[in-house]
């Protein structure tokens, strides 16, 4: 059985989930797949995006789960991405060219190997993990760290950090899987639009986008 997870803790995500969970919802009912939420602490100390490393748990009840922020708005013309990612690879977007320079990247990822005390090359790519899809076999990439840091986006660069080491696993979607540029009109060819990306961004933007796209 395959599950599509999402991470919602806090009264603004719970804001938004009313209008992204449905969206998800019925994504789900089109793959075959199941909705599950985590919405409870288990790293209180930590900053809440560290809770998505639940799902080492959820890989001992799941074969694969494609998870979405909570933030993200899955159009109705998305395609099934447990068929579009091979069963043995981790898939994502690639933010190269769709945010910031390069050597940013680059940057956060040398502060990683530093905090954890590794040396992992430079894999030529940075994923954006507010969409992915993987398997039981990448259940390692969700182990809790003792070092849960609170740093700019400490949870994704551990998981890009830990995917570095095998980099032939990684499957780059298309970045119209998750549409982070917010400043372009390419967005109207996206399949799935990440909310938090746009500024600015009330909330009627996000319900706009939701019903244009679901």
């Amino acid at each position: 059985m395959n599950a599509i997870v999402t991470v919602t803790i806090g009264d603004v995500y719970a804001k938004l989930a009313t209008v992204t969970h449905p969206l998800m919802m019925a994504y789900a009912k089109r793959v075959g797949a199941e909705f599950e939420v985590i919405s409870k602490r288990v790293y209180p100390k930590a900053n809440c995006v560290w809770e998505k490393f639940q799902i080492s748990g959820l890989l001992k009840k799941y074969e694969r789960i494609a998870f979405f922020d909570t933030d993200i708005v899955v159009g109705r013309a998305t395609v099934n991405l447990f068929d579009l990612v091979p069963q043995d690879k981790f898939g994502a977007v690639d933010e190269l060219g769709m945010n910031l320079k390069t050597e940013v990247y680059m940057a956060w990822m040398m502060d990683a190997n530093k905090l954890y005390r590794t040396s992992v090359p430079w894999p030529g790519w940075y994923l954006n993990c507010g969409v992915m899809v993987f398997g039981q076999s990448h259940a390692n990439v969700f182990d809790p760290p003792q070092n849960m840091n609170n740093e700019h986006l400490g949870e994704q660069n551990l998981i890009n950090l830990r995917l570095s080491r095998a980099p032939d696993d990684v499957f780059l979607l298309h970045q119209k899987f998750n549409w982070v540029r917010w400043w372009t009109e390419e967005k109207r060819n996206a399949c799935v639009l990440h909310y938090i990306h746009y500024k600015p961004r009330p909330f009627d933007d996000i319900v706009a986008m939701a019903k244009a796209m679901g």
